[in-house]
């Protein structure tokens, strides 16, 4: 997979940047440093009944939008929804991203409350915020105060709007951001971590697309490393079990706030390729079960154990990728944050 600007790889830059990593890694993740969290992934926020009427004329049958990522900052009761966008758009309403671009700025504060299920006398702010790439970004920003202006004079209200670019340079990927009347620029990928399919693509897929083979060998090397810790630390004398949503936490920091229907098709993907490792481990004489999404090791004498984690470490196993961890495995959000 290919270091280029598509929705895949923006949709993973920004949660990148919402996640907390440690100082000195290789990533900067800017907008958990500025103290917001991520709080939900591509969740659709319907309009306003009374907006899409108003609006009808500009954005047609538009009834909702869906953000790549939704930010909070709990201090200030600040919303931050954010779209990337890969396409320039111009003012053009038979564009669907002029459509969108209204349906955001016609959002409010209050709709937003309800819709997060807020009580109503608390006081919140939101905006809209676009990433785009670093040349188009002072177009990007006539086009949406264009819109907002158009909104504004058929609502009597727009939403803030903010944008943000972003540019791939030869040392990492960098974030160009307005703080004040300054204008900065943040580092936040190092070329290290760029070139790292796996570590980059924490959804290796289109939260509404299909697993391609270059998105299923990610997967796989993801599943592989959860698969060699969780077997290889506790095959032995005792029984145990894990099912496809443990392997599917593991391999991904961000799983609770990950769409429903996704979540379903990530844990049928997982489970369809922890089979096929179960059944080359059933081979060596060890007792699976597997009922449902669920798998069961029975006890396992030693000699057997030995030839088990053998296997784990083996190029059999891992077949490709098999040195792209290093030493790190994806268990728990502090042991993913630690090996960046």
């Amino acid at each position: 997979m290919k270091t280029e600007l598509s929705p895949l790889f923006q949709l993973n830059l920004l949660i990148h940047l919402s996640l907390p990593y440690p100082n000195g890694s290789n990533f900067y993740p800017y907008f958990n440093r500025h103290g917001y969290k991520l709080k939900h992934i591509e969740k659709p926020i319907p309009l306003e009944p009374v907006n899409i009427k108003k609006l009808s004329e500009v954005i047609g049958k538009k009834k909702a939008v869906t953000p790549e990522v939704i930010l909070y900052k709990d201090n200030e009761q600040e919303y931050l929804l954010i779209e990337c966008k890969v396409r320039n758009f111009d003012v053009d309403w038979s564009h669907h991203g002029t459509k969108q671009a209204a349906g955001y700025l016609s959002l409010t504060p209050n709709h937003l409350k309800d819709f997060f299920g807020l009580e109503s006398k608390s006081k919140i702010s939101a905006k809209i915020v676009y990433g785009v790439t670093q040349q188009k970004k002072r177009k990007m920003s006539d086009t949406l105060q264009s819109i907002s202006e158009i909104v504004k004079e058929k609502l009597g209200h727009a939403m803030n709007h903010e944008i943000f670019g972003i540019e791939i340079k030869s040392d990492g990927l960098y974030l160009t951001v307005k703080e004040g009347k300054n204008v900065v620029s943040y580092n936040v990928i190092k070329e290290k971590a760029l070139l790292n399919n796996s570590l980059i693509y924490i959804i290796p897929v289109d939260i509404n697309g299909q697993l391609e083979k270059e998105n299923e060998d990610i997967l796989q090397t993801q599943i592989r490393n959860s698969l060699r810790s969780v077997i290889g630390k506790n095959i032995g004398s005792n029984p145990f079990s894990f099912n496809s949503k443990d392997i599917c936490e593991r391999i991904n920091p961000v799983w609770g706030q990950l769409p429903a229907p996704f979540k379903q098709k990530m844990k049928r993907w997982v489970h369809n390729y922890i089979k096929e490792i179960i059944e080359q481990i059933a081979q060596m004489g060890i007792n699976v079960t597997v009922h449902e999404q669920n798998y069961m090791f029975a006890s396992v004498e030693e000699k057997k154990v030995n030839s088990v984690r053998r296997y784990l470490l083996s190029e059999r196993f891992l077949e490709t990728g098999q040195h792209i961890f290093e030493n790190t495995e994806q268990m728990t959000m502090d042991d993913f944050l630690e090996v960046i």
